[in-house]
């Protein structure tokens, strides 16, 4: 399968632009605001007045692999893409005008044949597959069928997209992994912190905050920042810091020894949940209020600090208790709070993970860069039941630009090496827990979502959530099973419209 290493380093410069102009330009509250349900410190970025992108171009409901078999007639390395064709793009849509010889192409009542789906899914991970250390016994099932143990036997790429963290995502993938019963790839988990890896050509020396014991710091160093600190490592150098607070024998076991009076912090970077509130707020607001990033300094305008990011903005969410937890987006508020009070300004902060604008557009590369795995896989695995169908004299007008509307798959030879480009996804399902975060993701930047709210995590039955699904369900194998049916009949309906036109 291909890498998407390299992913980072494309969307760097747009990440970081939008998420960074979209903290510039909060709005300012006023100062005699009475507290009411109209404002909330974590909805001060206007994406509430985002509106999702329609569609450019219809996309085709039949699966990836039937849209590649009838259009390039071959796999990826055989002979006739390597032909002197393929030093041009071959169009790869279902073309209506073909001349391919369709009357052997029955009608169906089922397409049960091994393919590759048109659409995806993306989930989140707490509340819809597991619920703290407990794996929701739904999500099993739900993930095998999407493999291809299913009615259909069509196999639907899919991605994790999480507002946690706190460890690698190779971590992450090998826990899901075990939990799961099946393979889960690096290239299909995005996690909170994931798109900060974009700010280590940025900073030089980042405040990593959150997580278990030294877990943060690892992961940032494997993302490759410079100098990464922890607050562990500055209750170290001087306690009178935090004097509630006596590091534990376990805790100096993680803790650095370094000279806060000469190290300079450029960013604080909250990478998880905070495991010491009282602690890690009293060092982040000292930054935020110190001169240029020194600890013990104080700042006469409040504005020489260094700059916030969080990795999501969850205010609550759901454990194996009854009652859900609050969580990062909870700190943020109480820090906001805090420094409000301290200097009568709104805090500025950057944030990522869902419902950012950013984070969508990270997701949205992951997953055009997953179902181009997917497809491949199956491609260079699977002999086309259907190329015997077409014969030699098909082949011209295959190989001729498509007049279709639909967004064609394509060919390109590029230095000698083919390369696969496919449309996006017909339709991309998000299943999540968590309507302030999840749903009002999946609802805000591309039309093409469709938004389900299970009720295993944070959303409590019988609520009315603030932010509307476009589908609820009792939990994620529902989710999947709605969704198979649903993309099935468009699929069916499309198949016998188009295959079978003489």
């Amino acid at each position: 399968m291909s890498s998407i290493t390299s992913l980072s380093n494309s969307l760097s410069n747009s990440f970081i632009t939008d998420s960074i102009d979209t903290a510039k330009t909060t709005p300012m509250a006023s100062p005699a605001m009475k507290p009411n349900m109209s404002y909330s410190y974590l909805n001060n970025d206007n994406i509430d007045q985002m509106q999702p992108l329609p569609r450019k171009e219809k996309v085709s409901s039949l699966s990836l692999s039937d849209q590649w078999n009838y259009s390039s007639l071959t796999r990826l390395n055989s002979s006739i893409a390597s032909r002197s064709r393929s030093s041009s793009i071959i169009s790869a849509g279902i073309s209506r005008n073909t001349s391919i010889n369709k009357s052997r192409i029955q009608k169906k009542l089922v397409i049960d044949h091994q393919r590759v789906a048109s659409y995806a899914f993306c989930f989140d991970i707490d509340g819809v597959i597991v619920k703290g250390p407990e794996t929701i016994p739904e999500a099993k099932t739900a993930l095998k069928m999407l493999n291809g143990d299913n009615p259909y036997n069509i196999k639907v790429p899919y991605i994790f997209v999480t507002n946690g963290g706190g460890r690698s995502e190779k971590a992450r993938c090998q826990d899901l992994s075990k939990r799961l019963n099946v393979p889960v790839a690096q290239n299909q988990v995005i996690q909170g912190h994931t798109p900060m890896k974009d700010l280590i050509n940025v900073f030089k020396t980042v405040l990593v905050v959150g997580g278990v014991g030294n877990d943060c710091r690892n992961v940032a160093l494997e993302y490759g920042f410079e100098d990464v600190v922890t607050p562990l490592d500055i209750m170290k150098w001087n306690p009178s810091v935090t004097p509630y607070h006596t590091l534990t024998e376990q805790e100096l076991k993680f803790a650095e020894d370094r000279d806060f009076n000469n190290v300079k912090i450029d960013a604080i970077l909250v990478f998880a949940d905070s495991r010491n509130w009282a602690a890690d707020q009293q060092i982040i607001l000292e930054l935020l209020l110190s001169r240029n990033g020194y600890m013990g300094t104080a700042s006469d305008t409040f504005d020489q600090g260094p700059g916030l990011f969080f990795a999501h903005s969850d205010f609550v969410w759901a454990t194996n208790y009854k009652l859900s937890r609050y969580g990062m987006g909870a700190l943020q508020v109480s820090i906001a709070a805090l420094y409000r009070e301290h200097t009568g300004k709104e805090l500025k902060v950057t944030r990522f993970g869902k419902p950012q604008r950013g984070t969508f557009r990270y997701t949205s590369k992951v997953l055009t860069n997953w179902r181009k795995d997917v497809l491949e896989e199956h491609v260079d695995n699977t002999d086309s039941p259907f190329i015997s169908d077409i014969s030699d004299e098909d082949e011209d007008d295959y190989f001729s630009t498509s007049d279709t509307d639909d967004e064609p798959l394509t060919v390109q030879a590029l230095s000698g090496k083919l390369k696969l480009d496919i449309p996006p996804a017909s339709t991309v399902y998000f299943v999540g827990d968590t309507p302030e975060s999840d749903i009002r993701f999946a609802n805000s930047h591309d039309a093409s979502w469709f938004s389900i709210l299970v009720k295993t995590g944070v959303y409590q039955n019988g609520t009315v959530p603030r932010y509307q699904p476009k589908h609820t369900c009792e939990n994620v194998l529902e989710a999947v099973q709605f969704a198979i049916e649903r993309e099935h009949e468009k699929e069916l309906a499309e198949w016998n419209l188009t295959m079978t036109r003489p």
